[in-house]
Order: structure tokens, then C-alpha cells, then sequence
């Protein structure tokens, strides 16, 4: 298992930044995306779970945490005044 450093990529304009776990072997055999809770962040998840998830890897699985915008995600609440939604 390899822990990498956060990476970001744009899309749409705007910079966005992710953490992955890889497995040692490629390809890996799945993929898992964890969103971390509202007003948190992926390191704040990855230190919560135990790193539970990150282990994953040892059995193939690509972990990636990618960081939501403004510290909330758009998860289409009309009554959300998050960043996100804009």
C-alpha cells in the first residue's frame, strides 16, 4: 500500500484536491471514493476512521478522498447556504 500526498486537478475552473491510497498491485480492483462529513476534511476522516479505510488497499481496493468545496459537499438541499451549491 502507498499513501500519497494530497494532488488536485481543475476541472470546470476550478482547483480541486484529493487524497489516494493506492494498492501495491495494479490495476487495482476497485475503487472507493470517501467523502468526509460537512465543515471536515479528508485528513480529519482518514485520522477518525482509524485509517479502517486506507487498509482497504492491502486487498486491491484505490481509496481516494477527495476534499468537498468550502467544507461542504452539493448535495442538492434547497436550504443549504454552502459555498458548494454556488
Amino acid at each position: 500500500m502507498t499513501d500519497e500526498l494530497p494532488e488536485t486537478l481543475t476541472a470546470d475552473g476550478f482547483e480541486r484536491s484529493y487524497v489516494v491510497v493506492a494498492p501495491s498491485t495494479q490495476p487495482p480492483s476497485s475503487v472507493l471514493l470517501m467523502l468526509h462529513a460537512s465543515n471536515s476534511d479528508a485528513a480529519q476522516t482518514r485520522t477518525l476512521s482509524g485509517h479502517t479505510f486506507d487498509r482497504l488497499a492491502e486487498q486491491g481496493v484505490l481509496v481516494a478522498y477527495p476534499e468537498a468545496h468550502g467544507g461542504m459537499w452539493n448535495d442538492a438541499r434547497l436550504g443549504t447556504r454552502a459555498t458548494a451549491r454556488d
